[in-house]
């Protein structure tokens, strides 16, 4: 009954914003919002301090040094064997980025970025990204239009390939009724441009049937795996809200969308992309400006399901004339950039280690006491991945928690496991760290990694680690 009720909230406020005109600026809306939110404030302890703290760093140059990693751009052509960090930049103010902008996302250990302008923007981002060996996605102007004119090819001859660009942005949560267009206009531009990439990104969950076109989040993702020949999935998720009530809805929403589209990209072999918010205060004040733990939360959930290219939102703000991103409206950088750079710098380090693995599936820790905001969250997870057949490894008997974990597992080529154990004990507390226990079918060579680095090698049957509010660890388990 309570998911029903928490269902027809969402769709009711859902099919209201259909209506708005302005959705990102609408007074109302805002002031509901903000009403809200005093009511049933979603802050973290302590983040005013922690915030200023963070600030003032920034202020006084304290970026640290830069993330060292593997290209994301190679020869012209996307760096798919990684695990890729990219960000999205845009000129909704009219303002361009400077050429210490372009050091900076560099320096975050940002492998791409995707250039949501067209003009002259985009043209100087393809040259700055170039002399920083960032990758881009940018349409070029010359692509023909998606829809096609009746049974005349597709004319792809006046495509001027940038060394920089490595794909085009195709769909943005498109209707299940256009996959079909979308397949036959994939196919004509990867033959065309070989090499080139076009990027379609999905609806999450939460959208409403009329916008999916279908009776189901998984099926409108099933259908997409089924028709559309692209060799990932991506789409964009946003958890993080003003108020209590909505953030538990983006859990299980956040949940549900990553596990379908992380279950699709099992059953099809596809690479899993997604967007995750870094930036806050958008959409009229629905969404939260997150805290460095929310923003590692995000990152370390959909690594453990599976994520492969992880696009944080964004390098300048977008979607309100309020948004916060790594960027404010001045185009000085702020705290979400330092926030953004710290968790780049620790996947960076790891995908060495976790890139030759693959997704298995997700399971729920054996928690003590499951933290509430995850209660829902945590049972339809239980009920899908039975649906799925997945039941864990024979390798762990189980694994215990304090409170609520995620664990993602994980088998590479000669059949090696390892799991991904993602703190969810309490996303608004930085303290709120928890102890959680392997217990393995046998003694095994355990090795930990912390932030991308090695902290325990161990030959252990029983591996009791503790993990910090929002983080990840990932643990190897060989014979």
């Amino acid at each position: 009954m309570a998911k029903n009720r928490m269902a027809d909230l969402r769709d009711r406020l859902e099919g209201k914003l259909l209506h708005v005109k302005n959705p990102f600026n609408q007074p109302a809306l805002t002031a509901v919002m903000d009403g809200a939110a005093k009511l049933r404030p979603n802050k973290s302890k302590n983040e005013a301090r922690i915030r200023e703290r963070d600030r003032e760093a920034v202020k006084r140059g304290e970026l640290g040094a830069p993330v060292a990693h593997a290209p994301g751009l190679i020869d012209g052509r996307l760096n798919r064997n990684k695990i890729l960090m990219g960000v999205p930049i845009s000129n909704e103010d009219g303002n361009g980025l400077s050429e210490k902008d372009y050091e900076y996302i560099r320096d975050a250990g940002f492998d791409f970025v995707i250039c949501w302008a067209g003009g002259e923007f985009r043209e100087t981002a393809l040259d700055k990204c170039l002399k920083n060996g960032i990758a881009v996605i940018s349409r070029d102007p010359s692509l023909p239009d998606g829809e096609g004119s009746g049974d005349a090819p597709l004319d792809f001859s006046g495509y001027k390939k940038h060394p920089a660009q490595v794909g085009d942005p195709g769909w943005d949560e498109p209707h299940a009724s256009k996959f079909k267009t979308i397949n036959a206009y994939e196919q004509a531009y990867r033959a065309a441009l070989p090499g080139q990439f076009l990027f379609n990104n999905l609806f999450p969950d939460g959208t409403m049937k009329g916008l999916l076109g279908a009776d189901s989040y998984k099926e409108y993702v099933d259908r997409w795996a089924d028709t559309v020949q692209s060799d990932y999935i991506s789409l964009d998720h946003y958890p993080f809200y003003q108020t209590g009530l909505l953030n538990r809805i983006g859990f299980q929403l956040a949940l549900n969308t990553y596990d379908c589209v992380a279950d699709a990209c099992r059953r099809t072999g596809r690479d899993f992309w997604i967007y995750t918010q870094t930036q806050g205060n958008w959409f009229s004040h629905i969404y939260l400006l997150v805290t460095y733990e929310q923003v590692r939360w995000q990152v370390y959930a959909v690594l453990c399901y599976g994520a492969r290219s992880i696009i944080q939102v964004g390098y300048t703000p977008v979607w309100g004339k309020d948004a916060y991103a790594m960027t404010d409206r001045s185009g000085t950088l702020t705290e979400q950039y330092l926030y953004a750079k710290r968790i780049n710098a620790a996947v960076q380090k790891l995908s060495p280690v976790l890139f030759p693995y693959r997704s298995l599936g997700v399971l729920p820790a054996q928690a003590t006491k499951e933290n509430p905001d995850f209660a829902a969250a945590v049972k339809q997870q239980r009920i899908s991945s039975a649906r799925q057949g997945f039941a864990g490894i024979p390798e762990v008997l189980r694994v215990r928690s304090e409170s609520t974990a995620l664990v993602g597992y994980f088998a590479n080529e000669t059949g090696a496991k390892a799991l991904m154990l993602v703190n969810c004990r309490d996303l608004f507390d930085h303290e709120a760290s928890q102890q959680i226990c392997l217990d393995l079918n046998g003694s095994f060579r355990v090795r930990a990694y912390r932030d991308g680095e090695l902290f325990l090698d161990e030959t252990k049957s029983i591996v009791r680690l503790t993990v910090a509010s929002g983080d990840g660890v990932f643990v190897t388990l060989d014979r």
